[in-house]
């Protein structure tokens, strides 16, 4: 073999162990990645207050936060804690149950009722607080009550609104 050839061939085995090295280390580094991707399977054995679940929230914590039938349930990644729902610390009757969460930019947890009734969450006092409870009808207003909504804080106002957040903001039926 001329020096030419052995020239050619060495390149091409040292082209051959670097494709070995590099597939190599992809195969280690996705492996490990896969690895740390876990999902566990949560039901009412763990402690979730229903099957229905109806929002899923992470917030900035890592706590995770389900919107069941029976309320709102925060799971610590090993325990889940469950939550009643208050009015100036006093527990209220589950005919008030929350039927959306909603994370606000800030980390604060709110949730709207049935009935049109305001929870925010307080983390100093572990609960919701009721917040917003809609004034009683006068004679000859009538009141829309929603079963479904979100909140939109800014500095001066609330707005409690009955679409969800990708959609037009015009339906807002509170400010405050």
């Amino acid at each position: 073999m001329d020096d030419n050839t052995r020239t050619v061939m060495n390149r091409r085995r040292f082209y051959q162990q670097r494709k070995t090295s590099m597939l190599f280390a992809i195969l280690v580094f996705f492996t490990q990645v896969c690895v740390a991707q876990a999902y566990k399977y949560i039901s009412m054995e763990d402690g979730l207050g229903s099957q229905k679940v109806y929002r899923i929230l992470q917030d900035s914590l890592g706590y995770m936060w389900f919107l069941t039938q029976e309320g709102p349930d925060r799971y610590n990644g090993k325990e889940i804690k469950h939550y009643e729902l208050t009015d100036k610390g006093q527990k209220l009757n589950m005919q008030f149950s929350l039927n959306w969460l909603y994370m606000a930019d800030d980390g604060v947890l709110w949730g709207t009722g049935r009935k049109g009734r305001i929870f925010r969450y307080e983390q100093g006092r572990d609960r919701f607080e009721q917040v917003y409870m809609p004034p009683l009808p006068e004679k000859g207003i009538s009141v829309m009550v929603l079963d479904n909504g979100f909140l939109i804080r800014s500095p001066a106002l609330s707005h409690l609104c009955a679409a969800p957040p990708s959609q037009p903001r015009d339906p807002c039926i509170f400010s405050g």
